[in-house]
């Protein structure tokens, strides 16, 4: 166990180790701790079951920050900066001055914000940490009070990591898409996960309570999901802004090298495949609010981009002219 997790653990007292919380703790840090010394297979069955104890031991001590911090230093094992950030915001709230949550948080600060072992979490837990294995009312030994228990805890963590998470801001930069196909992505998941869960609980238990969490979340997954189609649709548009940059370049060197009824033919052509293009970024930046048409605007640098279209235009005319009625 390293001095983190050993400086964590001294905190519980005896009375905290004996409890349920404290056994779930000790069982994922036990499993954490084990995992740091294993690779391949066995280093991930012990990072699941770690992360299975912690939500336990959450489930236990909602009030505690260990079992949060736990999480958030499994996730910076996986190198899953933005979310292990959450958990320790959730420490943080329930504890401000507490010495480990201050230092993980730190570390943190220090890190990047988005990890690129997205593929790799995806494949342990399916949103923040949050393991959401695949069930069915046929599944073998299901306790149905355990799985009630489970499912209320989920959400309950769901819920704190979105107090501190802000609204989905469609993305107007490619380079940034990532996350936000990757937190649209663990929503769905997630909403998905519970909702069959709840179908199955809905037997035996009233679940009226889960249900209006869950459908807040599911809000907030669609909406995720509207920000990220158009997030994508303006990735779209800013690659052809840049490539009809270069190709008005192009066409604008060839008019002046090359002043025949061939080349006016070609520019014709790009024009009008530039005006279909052009035509759809104008529609698109319509339907936009006005603060991401504003920002969207200032990315692609369209005002640049009409400019030069307008002189490529004035250029072609003259250059057909020539080419057409050279006597006029």
């Amino acid at each position: 166990m390293d001095q983190f997790l050993q400086s964590l653990d001294s905190q519980l007292s005896k009375t905290d180790r004996d409890s349920d919380f404290g056994l779930a703790w000790s069982e994922g840090m036990r499993a954490l701790s084990e995992a740091q010394e294993l690779e391949g297979n066995e280093r991930q069955e012990k990072l699941v079951q770690s992360c299975d104890k912690f939500i336990m031991a959450i489930q236990y001590g909602r009030s505690r920050p260990e079992p949060f911090l736990g999480m958030a230093y499994l996730l910076t094992i996986l190198e899953d900066y933005h979310s292990a950030g959450k958990y320790v915001r959730i420490a943080l709230r329930l504890a401000p001055d507490f010495p480990e949550a201050l230092d993980l948080n730190r570390l943190i600060d220090t890190c990047s914000v988005v990890s690129n072992a997205f593929a790799d979490l995806s494949e342990l837990c399916m949103i923040a940490g949050v393991r959401m294995e695949e069930i069915s009312p046929e599944t073998a030994n299901l306790n149905l009070k355990d799985l009630y228990t489970k499912t209320e805890t989920l959400l309950y963590t769901q819920q704190q990591l979105l107090d501190y998470e802000p609204a989905p801001e469609i993305i107007v930069r490619s380079e940034e898409l990532a996350e936000l196909e990757h937190r649209s992505h663990e929503l769905q998941a997630f909403s998905t996960g519970i909702r069959q869960r709840l179908d199955i609980l809905v037997k035996e238990y009233d679940v009226q309570k889960l249900v209006a969490a869950l459908e807040k979340i599911e809000a907030l997954a669609q909406y995720y999901a509207k920000s990220l189609k158009i997030s994508r649709q303006l990735a779209e548009m800013s690659e052809w802004v840049k490539q009809d940059f270069k190709l008005l370049t192009r066409h604008i060197i060839q008019l002046r090298m090359h002043s025949s009824a061939e080349s006016v033919a070609r520019a014709e052509q790009f024009d009008a495949e530039l005006d279909a293009r052009y035509q759809k970024i104008v529609l698109a930046i319509q339907e936009l609010d006005e603060h991401t048409r504003e920002r969207f605007e200032d990315q692609i640098n369209f005002e640049h981009l009409d400019q030069q279209r307008t002189n490529f235009q004035q250029l072609l005319d003259a250059t057909r002219r020539r080419v057409h009625m050279p006597h006029a």
